[in-house]
């Protein structure tokens, strides 16, 4: 296969991922009633913002908001707590 055709057939796996995940959380967000407080757009942010930090080569996460709390538990996800990752963890 030449390479701009594999370009175009990953381009199109990945238009088609983000097409199934925006999907999902359209129905849970219909579902669970929470375009009554956001859009799409603003839950997506929201997440976004979860706080992660570097400290001396140590991996922090930040406990959640109440707001990404409330996504999170719309979404029968277990909101991450404040952990500490030892360094060289994700390597």
């Amino acid at each position: 296969m030449d390479p701009s055709r594999e370009q175009h057939a990953k381009q199109i796996v990945r238009r088609v991922i983000v097409l199934n995940l925006l999907s999902s959380i359209h129905v849970v967000m219909k579902d669970q009633d929470l375009y009554r407080s956001k859009t799409m757009k603003h839950l997506i942010q929201t997440l976004d913002k979860l706080k992660r930090q570097d400290i001396n080569g140590h991996c922090i996460l930040f406990p959640v908001t109440k707001e990404q709390k409330v996504i999170f538990d719309a979404f029968g996800v277990q909101p991450p707590v404040q952990v500490y990752i030892k360094p060289g963890f994700w390597a």
